[in-house]
């Protein structure tokens, strides 16, 4: 039974992996890499306006122009997502040795507003937690092995007292042609899901 065992150690036993019980922290707040382009005097060639206005721009006049009338639009969507590094854990490479990957949890939330009669009421919202792993936790690329593996960690002591379950466990890429690093990969699955959770939410309210 899974109930009394941590859920990194868990996913370190199901995917074959070990776990190095890494310092969590918040991908969001932490400090990211700056590009540096060598030239600290970028001047645009063109801009957006055909007028270049040296001080400000009076739109009172612009008032009688609009129709306050009824508003077209009805419904609201919009979805929201953090992501948090909370583990590493260690795989074999195929060359008798080990490379080590970013273990990331997501939240995600997508909300729909509906107004009617000028009051905004919620209509839908659906609140998903996940996990990112490296695709190399499959290692046998057995189908239905991340669900399988979400089940049991949502079987653990630790998330049931904590009231939470993993809706799915999202793999990142682990392919050494890439530069991209695995942090930005896991969370870019991450975001990934939150826009299909968007897409399913405006076609079952709106369609």
């Amino acid at each position: 039974m899974n109930i009394h065992k941590k859920v990194r150690d868990i996913l370190g036993h199901e995917t074959g992996g070990k776990s190095y019980k890494a310092h969590k922290y918040s991908l969001d707040a932490a400090e990211r890499p700056v590009l540096d382009y060598g030239n600290n005097s970028i001047r645009w060639k063109k801009t957006a306006e055909t007028t270049r206005h040296t001080t400000y721009v009076d739109l009172l006049p612009c008032r009688s122009r609009i129709d306050y009338g009824d508003q077209i639009l009805s419904f609201f969507l919009d979805g929201s997502r953090r992501v948090f590094k909370i583990d590493d854990i260690a795989y074999p490479d195929g060359n008798n040795r080990s490379m080590i990957y970013p273990i990331i949890a997501g939240q995600i939330g997508v909300g729909c507003c509906r107004r009617t009669d000028k009051k905004i009421k919620l209509e839908k919202f659906k609140p998903e937690f996940v996990l990112s792993v490296p695709d190399v936790a499959d290692a046998n690329g057995k189908p239905g092995f991340f669900p399988a593996t979400a089940k049991k960690l949502n079987d653990c002591e630790e998330l049931k007292r904590l009231g939470i379950q993993f809706n799915a466990i999202l793999p990142y890429k682990t392919s050494k042609n890439e530069e991209t690093k695995f942090e930005d990969k896991a969370t870019a699955c991450v975001q990934d899901r939150m826009i299909e959770n968007e897409k399913k939410t405006c076609c079952r309210t709106c369609g």
